[in-house]
């Protein structure tokens, strides 16, 4: 009996540290993602006013042809929380590397 409390034990600890590491993961590759957008954000938002305007996301052809779902509260202007909080995804921030709104 106490053999199989044992066994049952340790294999709850098994489960317990695979779900810890796979949380872990999911937390570095998101904090990965999140950087990227504030990069991303930063880079496109050319005078730092904190949002991004239509002039602005004109740079970014992703951007642009998603700018009016991006623009949650339909002002104008995409804020990063609006950016991180759409569906646009991030891997369209790969093109960041090469237009850089130069």
């Amino acid at each position: 009996m106490k053999v199989n409390i044992l066994i049952v034990c340790i294999g709850i600890s098994a489960l317990a540290m695979q779900a810890a590491a796979a949380w872990n993961e999911e937390s570095v590759g998101r904090a990965s993602q999140v950087s990227e957008l504030i990069e991303y954000f930063g880079n496109v938002d050319r005078n730092q006013d904190g949002v991004i305007s239509l002039r602005e996301a004109s740079m970014q052809v992703q951007l642009l042809k998603d700018f009016t779902r991006v623009d949650i509260n339909q002002d104008g202007y995409v804020s990063l929380e609006e950016l991180e909080t759409s569906s646009f995804s991030i891997g369209s921030f790969s093109q960041l590397a090469i237009e850089k709104t130069s």
